[in-house]
């Protein structure tokens, strides 16, 4: 996300997060009872901002394509809960939504 950055040094914090089997779920889960209960405007920004670096261009180059196929169909079920945040009083995680809901549909 910056303008230096290290292409390999990228792929092995993305490959770190999300090879576990359970996190990117339990993440999930957060994000939707935080929705459903509108609350925790903060964790939903910094977890939006977490998916938007693994799945949105030109940030998804440097996802390795089982996680990014495994992230994108979770994120996909929770696609009416995402549409609730277009909604939601901050812009920036309107525009977040927006950015993941574009990856979803171009994918």
């Amino acid at each position: 996300m910056y303008d230096e950055n290290d292409l390999l040094f990228e792929q092995r914090n993305k490959q770190f997060l999300l090879s576990s089997e359970r996190f990117p779920p339990i993440l999930l889960n957060h994000l939707n009872s935080h929705i459903a209960k509108g609350t925790g405007s903060l964790i939903i920004s910094s977890i939006l901002e977490y998916l938007i670096y693994s799945l949105c261009a030109p940030y998804s180059e440097t996802t390795d394509g089982g996680h990014f196929d495994m992230l994108l169909n979770l994120v996909a079920k929770s696609g009416r809960n995402l549409f609730k945040l277009f909604n939601h009083h901050s812009f920036s995680i309107v525009k977040a939504t927006c950015l993941l809901i574009k990856a979803i549909i171009e994918e």
